[in-house]
C-alpha cells in the first residue's frame, strides 16, 4: 500500500510539473506576442514622429509637410492635423472637418489605448475583429459629424475626396487617425447615403 501511494504521489508530481512548464510556455509565448506588438507599434509612431518633425505650421493645430501623401491626427499630448503641401484646397475644409472631429472626440486617446488592449489579446481573433469593427465605427462618425449641415454638393465633393485618398496607406494599427485610412468604399456609401 504504501508502494501504491508513492507511485501516485509521483505522478501527481510529474503531472503538476508539466502543467507548470506548459503554463511557463504559454505565458512566455503570450508575453513575447503582446511585446511584439508593442515594440512594433512603437517603432512605426517614431519613424513617422521623424517623418513629421519638419513640419511647418499652416494655421493654429495644421502643419503641413510634403513627408507624407494623407492628411492624419497625430500626437496624443498636443494632438495636431498633418496635412500633405499643396492638399488641394476645394478638399482642405471637408479634410479638416474630419480630423477636427477626431481631436474634438479624443480618439487619438482612445485608439492607442484600445491598441494596448488588442496587444495584450493579440491571440484572440474576436479581438481583433472588435478592434477592426471600432475603427471602422469611429471613422463613420467623424464622416456624419464633418458633413453634418453640409450641401449635396459638399456631400458629394467629400465622397470624392474619400475616393482619391482611400488607397493611400499612412496608418498602422494603434496610430495616426488618417482621413482615408480603411474601409472606403463603405464610408463612401454611407456618406451619399
Amino acid at each position: 500500500l504504501p508502494e501504491r501511494m508513492t507511485s501516485t504521489a509521483v505522478r501527481q508530481t510529474m503531472s503538476s510539473a508539466q502543467q507548470t512548464n506548459w503554463i511557463a510556455v504559454g505565458t512566455t509565448v503570450w508575453l513575447a506576442g503582446a511585446a511584439g506588438m508593442l515594440l512594433y507599434a512603437g517603432i512605426q509612431y517614431l519613424r513617422l514622429k521623424r517623418r513629421v518633425c519638419d513640419a511647418v505650421l499652416a494655421e493654429p493645430g495644421v502643419y503641413e509637410t510634403d513627408a507624407v501623401s494623407s492628411p492624419f491626427v497625430f500626437g496624443f499630448f498636443r494632438p495636431r492635423i498633418i496635412l500633405p503641401v499643396n492638399f488641394p484646397e476645394e478638399s482642405r475644409a471637408l479634410v479638416l472637418r474630419h480630423e477636427r472631429a477626431h481631436i474634438e472626440r479624443r480618439d487619438y486617446l482612445v485608439k492607442p489605448i484600445l491598441f494596448i488592449v488588442l496587444s495584450l489579446h493579440w491571440f484572440n481573433p474576436f479581438a481583433w475583429l472588435a478592434f477592426r469593427f471600432f475603427c471602422e465605427d469611429m471613422e463613420a462618425s467623424c464622416d456624419e459629424r464633418a458633413i453634418h449641415a453640409l450641401s449635396r454638393e459638399q456631400i458629394a465633393a467629400y465622397g470624392e475626396t474619400l475616393l482619391r485618398l482611400g488607397t493611400r496607406g499612412v496608418s498602422f494599427a494603434g496610430g495616426p487617425l488618417a482621413f482615408g485610412e480603411r474601409c472606403t468604399k463603405r464610408r463612401i456609401m454611407n456618406v451619399l447615403n
